[in-house]
């Protein structure tokens, strides 16, 4: 093996290995990606999606490229120029909208809309930063980062909501496959006034 060649695939197992560190690293400080249903009235539904860096990064190999292995993805998507990079989100976020679906019981399909997305300035940086890491070996620094919240630790919201003609006491839910498992999270907040000098009032959970 060429010397070049072979120092491009110890980069690539060092991407792979920082992965592996931070995902055992992550089971234990982050919570599960999870998805979370409000009813906001009878008739409209908002929809957040919570996915720490390692399960977007997953996502995005999942929708964009499954067959090349995780460390050539990421150092490929890290090397994008912006404008590509944006264009290439755009496509995987087209796939997770399309793998959303939400069904009352009587089958009408709820028209999900006002999606919002993670920004791609923040993810793409963040992918050229844990690049860099692998590459240099940077191990601790990874962990350090993770441990930041404006850098990994924050998690990825993808936002969206729906309203429907007819009462929403239920919802039949598919979320896409790239996600992996979720953690489903479903209310209904209770609202009550408190008038001003009152005595004070007893709120239920």
């Amino acid at each position: 093996m060429k010397p070049h060649r072979m120092l491009t695939s110890l980069k690539w197992w060092a991407v792979l290995t920082v992965l592996w560190m931070a995902s055992v690293s992550s089971a234990h400080e982050l919570p599960a990606n999870r998805l979370t249903l409000v009813l906001r009235d009878t008739h409209h539904v908002t929809l957040t999606y919570h996915l720490d860096y390692l399960a977007y990064v997953r996502a995005l190999h999942q929708a964009l490229a499954p067959q090349r292995a995780a460390a050539e993805f990421v150092l490929m998507l890290a090397a994008m120029p912006a404008p590509e990079f944006q264009k290439e989100q755009a496509r995987a976020h087209a796939k997770f909208s399309k793998g959303t679906q939400l069904n009352l019981q009587n089958g009408e399909a709820l028209m999900l809309t006002n999606w919002q997305w993670p920004s791609a300035v923040r993810a793409h940086a963040l992918m050229q930063q844990r690049a860099m890491q692998a590459v240099v070996g940077g191990g601790e620094h990874e962990h350090e980062a993770s441990n930041d919240p404006s850098t990994g630790n924050a998690p990825f919201e993808i936002r969206a909501e729906a309203t429907s003609t007819h009462r929403i006491d239920a919802v039949n839910a598919r979320l896409p496959d790239e996600f992996g498992n979720v953690l489903v999270v479903s209310y209904q907040p209770n609202q009550a006034w408190l008038k001003r000098g009152s005595a004070a009032t007893a709120i239920k959970f």
